[in-house]
């Protein structure tokens, strides 16, 4: 039986860690992570899914290209948005960008400046935001923590009561509770 239980252990541990592990590696060779909220990138870019950019360069952004931007506009919802670029058109020596997300009818309002633009996609990956959101809610804590914690601490129960018996005095103590009970 231990051996299933230990199974048992790992395989949540392993099960809990490796969205983790996936959401932070990139992280840490300078990618940064966005999870989308919307359903206005759909179906190139699902809602829950993670989207990973690297600083873009202004100059050799163009249409077509995702980007994570702060809109303007407060019309939009978020306080990060993750469209795609329509247009450009350059202004006082400025580029601005036209944005709209592939679900949705009309463009973005206005024209996002290149202060606001936070990253340029890498690659995305889908669902895993979601995954990740749910790990962090109280229930699924608790039964990561709890679900381990129990397994770990009944093995070692039985390993401690297994050396016990082990033990002479403890044996003859034993039996003479089994045959008290009789």
């Amino acid at each position: 039986m231990k051996l299933h239980t230990d199974k048992i252990a790992w395989t949540v541990l392993v099960l809990v860690t490796t969205p983790f592990i996936i959401y932070l590696v990139p992280q840490l060779l300078g990618v940064e992570a966005y999870t989308v909220t919307s359903g206005s990138m759909k179906p190139q870019i699902p809602e829950g899914a993670v989207v990973y950019t690297e600083t873009p360069d202004i100059e050799q952004l163009a249409q077509g290209d995702v980007i994570v931007f702060t809109p303007e506009n407060r019309e939009i919802q978020g306080e990060r948005v993750v469209h795609r670029i329509i247009d450009t058109k350059t202004e006082n020596y400025s580029r601005f960008f036209k944005t709209k997300g592939d679900a949705n009818p009309e463009p973005d309002p206005g024209w996002t400046p290149p202060p606001n633009i936070q990253g340029k996609k890498i690659f995305t990956i889908p669902h895993l935001g979601t995954i990740i959101q749910t790990a962090q809610t109280l229930p699924v804590i608790a039964a990561t923590v709890a679900i381990p914690a129990t397994i770990l601490l009944k093995n070692q129960i039985n390993k401690l009561l297994r050396e016990l018996e082990k033990t002479p005095q403890n044996q003859e103590r034993i039996y003479r509770i089994q045959t008290e009970e009789k």
